[in-house]
Formats: C-alpha cells, structure tokens, sequence
C-alpha cells in the first residue's frame, strides 16, 4: 500500500510508477491472485527469472543497492530509498536488457552501425576490465551477453536516441542510415564524457541534499544502519546514504545497528556517526 499523504506530494508519473510495482509485487507474491494480469504476470516472471540465471550462468555480475531517490521543494527534502531487488524492478529490468540485447543482435547481423556497449574478458576473466563504448560488438561480460548496446532510455540518454533513429531508419530502408559512423564516433567521444560528469553529479547532487535532511532532522536521533566495512563504515537504512563509523565493535559486513549522527557537513560531503548498539534493541526518536 502507498501512504497517501506520501503520495500526494509526489509527481504524478512517479505517483503511477511506484503504484504499478507495490500492485505487481503484492500480485507476484500472493498466489490468491487470479485472472489475466495475475496469469501474465506469472508468465512474465518465471521468463525473467530464467533470463537472469542464463546470464548469472554466462558471468553476469549482479550488484544491488538500495537507491535513495531525492526530491527538493522549496525548504522540502523528501527522500524514499527503493528496493531496487523487488519482484516486479527485477522483471522490468531483466526485459529491458532483453529488448537492448535484441536491437543489438539485429544491428549486428544486419550491419547497422551503432554504438555498441562491450566488455571483454582479458585471460579467461570476466569483467576484468571497465565497460567502453565501441562502434564494434564485442561480448559484455558484466551483462553476460554476446551483443549490447543501451535504447531503452531515450529521454535520458541522447546517444539512447541516436540508436533508436538509427534503428527507425535500417528497419524502413536497409540502405539508409540515419548517422554515419563519423557522426556515431562524434556521439560516442561526447556520450562517454557525458554519463560519467553525469553519474557523478547525481552522485554529489544526492549526498548533498539527504546530509541536508540529516542535518536538519537527525540531531541526537537513533537511526538504523547496516555494516559496510565491518565496523569502519555504514549505511543508513532509510537513507541510502554510507558514512564513516566510529565506536563499533568488531561486527561483520551486513550486521543491523543502531546509530547516532555525529557530524555531517553536506558541502564537504561528510558524515559520522557513532555506534550505539545492535538493531535487536527497539529504535526511538527516528526523524
């Protein structure tokens, strides 16, 4: 269920979003559910979960963290961490990959350029060395897939665009390219800089504005946390946000604890926080 005085304030597309797959998961889980949607949504999932074990058989590597998505309103911070391993996120994503695989195959056997995502093994290893971009396929070993490139996000990604008008215009006239290589090559060199000044802006952008929030609601509030680097560092569970531990004891990576804000500078980027205790013990006075 979605707390409506939550949802009330947010955009009405991630108002819909978030409403679509809190229905999906609670369809997937509960197999009281029937009809149409609920029998599609099975099918759908079991073809998801077969695709991922093809790919985790393959090397894919599978990372999952919980993202903290920040709104800023006025004086407003509002921040919601999403379970990024949910049934129904899992089902979107494994399909979008899927739909990237298949535009990236059909490039290929039929000879349209495009920008390709690669990430070739180096001595029997897989993902030994970072993904690139490349104008030739090549395997992706992180994705687990002999062909790749990236489609799915067209508003986000200008190079997503690009392929896509490349895509439109090989599949109306086969001998038609809507970019020439020179003009792909001109795309890749600014889509390379691109995501990775922009990645790291989110980045800072969000860790800026959740210490904000912290700073503002958090003062001498237990929060629970989880274990990053057995007793060095940790996350804040509702916040999706690491910072340096001070006062642990030797706990292991994963363990739930509680603790205490004690210094955060959001324009430097810092937070600590002291350890208080184990998450066993009931957590009070959270923001």
């Amino acid at each position: 269920m979605i707390n409506r005085n939550v949802a009330s304030r947010q955009e009405p597309a991630l108002l819909v979003r978030a409403a679509v797959h809190g229905v999906f998961d609670q369809i997937l889980a509960d197999p009281e559910f029937s009809g149409d949607l609920a029998d599609t949504l099975g099918k759908l999932n079991l073809a998801a979960v077969r695709l991922r074990e093809r790919r985790r058989r393959a090397g894919a590597l599978f990372i999952q963290r919980r993202e903290a998505k920040v709104r800023v309103r006025g004086d407003d911070i509002q921040i919601e961490v999403l379970d990024t391993g949910s049934p129904s996120r899992l089902l979107v994503g494994e399909f979008m990959v899927l739909s990237n695989y298949v535009a990236a195959r059909y490039a290929a056997d039929h000879r349209v350029p495009i920008i390709y995502r690669v990430q070739p093994k180096t001595n029997g290893e897989f993902a030994s060395q970072r993904p690139r971009l490349s104008l030739y396929p090549e395997y992706h070993a992180g994705i687990g897939l002999d062909y790749y490139a990236q489609f799915s996000s067209p508003i986000r990604r200008y190079a997503d665009l690009v392929l896509q008008r490349q895509l439109i215009a090989a599949l109306a006239d086969p001998d038609r390219s809507a970019y020439s290589q020179e003009e792909l090559l001109a795309v890749l060199a600014g889509a390379e800089n691109a995501e990775a000044d922009g990645r790291e802006l989110e980045r800072r952008a969000k860790r800026y504005w959740i210490l904000r929030y912290l700073e503002r609601n958090a003062a001498n509030s237990e929060l629970g946390a989880i274990v990053t680097r057995e007793g060095a560092s940790a996350e804040l569970t509702d916040y999706g946000v690491r910072g340096t531990l001070h006062g642990a004891p030797h706990v292991p990576i994963g363990s739930q604890i509680v603790v205490q804000v004690a210094k955060v500078d959001p324009l430097r980027g810092w937070l600590t926080m002291d350890y208080l205790r184990p998450a066993s013990e009931v957590i009070e006075d959270a923001p």
